[in-house]
Order: structure tokens, then C-alpha cells, then sequence
């Protein structure tokens, strides 16, 4: 039953609809289906860092949720790792969003941040995960300091420019008062 759900008239479904869309269906279900076999799929490839995201986003829901009920936890975990895995991070209305299956009042900044304490947590207790997103964090840096020289080494090409300019307006203006000096010296 599983493969006729996955295949479409013997072709792959993700080749007629979007991995996103498919992602999004499955766990809009809110079965947890997805949850178990995406967990069973990390552990059989040995992906620490897809296991430690994984472990980290599972424990800090359930700690955050104060529920027992598996379906809204696995639910609520599926939408948080897919949208990590799409963007390789988790921002604050994808948070809202997934969090908000367990309340119906408003989820709010103080929510968020306290699931995303919880999460910090949970890295923090795995060494491979922490390494890779320090590892991440330096990559990161480095781009941004990559930009920033690069728009150092533009401005300055400009402020050469810049003087130069000025040098030649300044040299004419000399020139200009020299001769116009010279022409009242002759004047005179």
C-alpha cells in the first residue's frame, strides 16, 4: 500500500509534485508517519548531523509541548525539520507555525524563544551537531567578511577616484589663479 501512495501510475510522485508540496501534504495529515521513517531512513544512512537536527528538534518539542500525545509531537517535529531541511535553519514564523499546533491561543515571541532555548539545549549536548554548526557559523562569517572587503577594496577604487579628481580640479584651479595673477600683474 505504502509503494502505491509513493508511486502514481508507476511513475515517482515527486517527479509530478514538488518534494515541498508532498513534505507539506504528508504532514498536514499530522500522523507522524513521516516522522518514524524519516528517523529509521537517518539512522540507517549514519547522518550525525540529520540525526542530531532531528534528536534536538523531537526532544525540545516534547519538552516544550508538556503533552504525551505522539501524533502532535511527531507533527509538530515534521514541519520544524522540513523547513530545516529546506533552508538549512529554522526562523521565527516557521517556529509560530509549528507550535501553534499545540495551543489555539496565539503563539507569541516569548513562546518561540523558549522553544528555541529548549533546541540551544539540545545542541549543545551533541558534540557532532555543535561542531557542524560551528563549523556553519565560520563559513558564515568568512562570506560576510568575503562582502564586507570586497565593498572596502570598491570604496576605495572610489576615494582614489575621488582624489584624483580633486588633485586635477585643485591642479587647474592653481593654474587658473596663476594665469589670473600674471594677467593683473600685466594690468597693472
Amino acid at each position: 500500500m505504502t509503494k502505491e501512495t509513493i508511486k502514481l501510475l508507476g511513475v515517482p510522485i515527486s517527479t509530478i509534485f514538488s518534494s515541498e508540496f508532498i513534505g507539506q501534504k504528508i504532514i498536514e495529515t499530522g500522523t507522524g508517519m513521516l516522522w518514524n521513517k524519516l528517523k529509521s531512513k537517518i539512522k540507517r544512512e549514519n547522518n550525525a548531523v540529520g540525526e542530531g537536527v532531528f534528536d534536538a528538534i523531537e526532544h525540545s518539542v516534547e519538552v516544550y509541548a508538556h503533552t504525551n500525545d505522539k501524533n502532535v509531537i511527531a507533527a509538530c517535529s515534521e514541519k520544524l525539520y522540513l523547513e530545516w531541511v529546506k533552508n538549512k535553519c529554522l526562523d521565527d514564523d516557521s517556529i509560530k507555525k509549528a507550535l501553534s499546533m499545540f495551543s489555539a491561543d496565539p503563539i507569541g515571541e516569548i513562546q518561540i524563544e523558549n522553544w528555541k532555548g529548549f533546541f540551544d539545549r539540545e545542541i549543545i549536548k551533541n558534540v557532532e551537531l555543535r561542531k557542524w554548526i560551528n563549523h556553519k557559523n565560520i563559513e558564515n562569517i568568512n562570506e560576510k567578511i568575503n562582502a564586507v572587503y570586497k565593498n572596502v577594496e570598491a570604496e576605495k577604487k572610489f576615494f582614489q577616484l575621488y582624489i584624483d579628481r580633486q588633485e586635477e580640479i585643485g591642479d587647474k584651479l592653481i593654474k587658473k589663479s596663476i594665469k589670473c595673477r600674471k594677467m593683473l600683474h600685466r594690468n597693472q
